[in-house]
């Protein structure tokens, strides 16, 4: 498993838990971090949503969709500063 996962300008490590842009530390979530490591771990692929919702709510039973949306758009929220960059 990979450990480090690089980004533009960003260096998401799994562990020890962290997201940089450059030397400066970006805070995310618990949830947001899970969500960004199924993301990273497609290594720039499409990540289908039912990976997702498995590696960040593991064992989830309810048929009900958790928000993922949300979490994905805050994310990206996150990470857009760096688009004019």
């Amino acid at each position: 498993m990979c450990n480090l996962y690089e980004f533009g300008p960003y260096r998401f490590n799994v562990e020890p838990y962290g997201l940089w842009r450059g030397e400066e530390p970006v805070t995310l979530t618990g949830k947001q971090f899970q969500v960004l490591h199924a993301i990273a771990k497609g290594e720039g692929k499409v990540v289908q949503k039912d990976t997702i919702i498995k590696e960040a709510w593991p064992g989830r039973q309810s048929p009900n969709e958790p928000p993922l949306s949300r979490h994905v758009s805050d994310i990206n929220s996150i990470l857009s500063p760096c688009e004019n960059d």
